[in-house]
């Protein structure tokens, strides 16, 4: 099994949801398990790595590390999972602090964990957009 932390991207002013999920190799790919409610983790795990500055006037640290972590902080402290979903919010590091940063978790050798990237500054496209026509 293993940990599956996914990418999120949002506004440098808000607090971003990381979405967590626990998974099972069923034979031919990965699945969430939806009878975990036993797994959990410390965010205190979380391993900060590739800081990236979106801005020249960006106050992301050039290289992170848990020395040097980016300016946010997860909260909970603790993350269960409930039918195999779990989540956990990186609080907005606020003004011109926008960048990115990669998230994995320190967890037992059983349960792995990916690499997911958090960033801040940017927003999604709106993609339910089909047709649109402009009148002149």
């Amino acid at each position: 099994g293993r940990i599956r932390l996914s990418s999120a991207h949002g506004s440098g002013l808000l607090s971003l949801p990381i979405p967590a999920t626990v998974q099972y190799w069923d034979g031919s790919s990965y699945t969430t398990s939806s009878n975990d409610n036993l797994s959990s983790f410390a965010t205190s795990d979380l391993i900060y790595s590739n800081c990236q500055k979106l801005t020249s006037i960006s106050t992301w640290p050039s290289s992170c590390s848990t020395a040097s972590p980016p300016p946010t902080s997860p909260t909970p402290a603790s993350v269960a999972f409930v039918n195999g979903a779990g989540k956990f919010t990186l609080s907005a590091p606020g003004g011109d602090s926008t960048g990115s940063v990669d998230l994995s978790l320190i967890v037992p050798a059983y349960l792995p964990s990916n690499v997911a990237r958090a960033t801040f500054g940017i927003y999604s496209s709106n993609n339910s957009l089909i047709y649109q026509r402009e009148n002149y």
